[in-house]
């Protein structure tokens, strides 16, 4: 009867950190693995993106859309405006949570559902 209960309240209140860099073919075998890894998990990014990875991002994508214009300089300047954007809207996210106790979630997946 101890036992059983020890392993009930284990069960209830038992939490496992798995941490692995997301970056190379290890995670990637994991994730084929273990399917779990991705469908019963949450994920938490610490590093936010630097801006000019965001401007890059978003440089390639709209060099894949048919912009006219005279100006060669607009798909830079578009691309720079959306980095600038996001970044900004992080910015504020935190100063919310300071103020305010209410977290905005601002992810990467956000970011490019904006620049699609």
């Amino acid at each position: 009867a101890l036992f059983n209960f020890f392993i009930s309240k284990v069960r209830e209140n038992l939490h496992v950190a798995f941490c692995i860099s997301p970056i190379g073919d290890s995670f990637r075998g994991y994730c084929r693995m273990y399917p779990a890894i991705v469908s019963g998990t949450t994920f938490d990014w610490f590093l936010p993106w630097p801006e000019e990875a965001l401007t890059e991002v978003a440089m390639k994508f709209l060099n894949g859309a048919e912009l006219t214009t005279e100006d060669p300089n607009l798909i830079a300047n578009i691309a720079s405006v959306f980095g600038n954007s996001h970044t900004a809207v992080i910015h504020q996210s935190t100063k919310m949570q300071i103020e305010q106790k209410r977290h905005n979630y601002v992810t990467p997946t956000n970011y490019l559902e904006l620049v699609k």
